[in-house]
């Protein structure tokens, strides 16, 4: 799945800079980064699969079942990449992650600090590598679904009811 290696480089990609620039919590506009990203290479492998496998043809539930089949691929290539992440290049991640969370909380001044406190707790018992790489995974082939179902509106590309002899004369 060469589509499914070219959108998980590109997400990686992505984190790299994120991480790089030491941001836990992204805003909706560094956020929007990652769904053109994503809308915009499960649309390429779509377009491709067509092109260059399908003869120019490809129906929209053809289109959807590929446009899943890249995000798939892509998230379990990115979830060994988060693994890699978090037990080798800084097993601290998770907590950082956290920490930037519950500041957000503290920020927010929406919860009283027993609250923020109680839901901290949750979320360390249960963000654990494990739960993060199967989260990661199934949120990620979730969303490969929903932008499929839009971009295979696009990608979709019916075979003539003529045939070119028909056409011709």
């Amino acid at each position: 799945m060469t589509y499914g290696l070219i959108l998980a480089l590109g997400i990686i990609l992505y984190s790299i800079v994120i991480y790089a620039l030491n941001i836990y919590t992204p805003g909706i506009g560094i956020q929007a980064i990652q769904w053109i990203i994503i809308f915009g290479l499960i649309y390429y492998g779509q377009i491709k699969y067509r092109d260059d496998y399908k003869n120019g043809v490809l129906s929209y539930s053809q289109a959807l079942g590929f446009g899943v089949l890249i995000g798939l691929f892509a998230s379990l290539i990115y979830a060994l990449y988060f693994v890699i992440l978090v037990k080798m290049i800084d097993p601290g991640y998770i907590e950082k992650l956290l920490q930037a969370m519950e500041q957000k909380m503290y920020e927010a001044n929406k919860v009283s600090n027993e609250q923020i406190q109680t839901i901290m707790n949750m979320y360390r018992q249960k963000m654990t590598i494990g739960a993060m790489v199967l989260g990661s995974v199934l949120v990620m082939s979730l969303i490969s679904f929903l932008v499929s179902l839009i971009t295979s509106i696009f990608a979709k590309k019916e075979e003539s009811p003529f045939s070119a002899d028909e056409m011709n004369g």
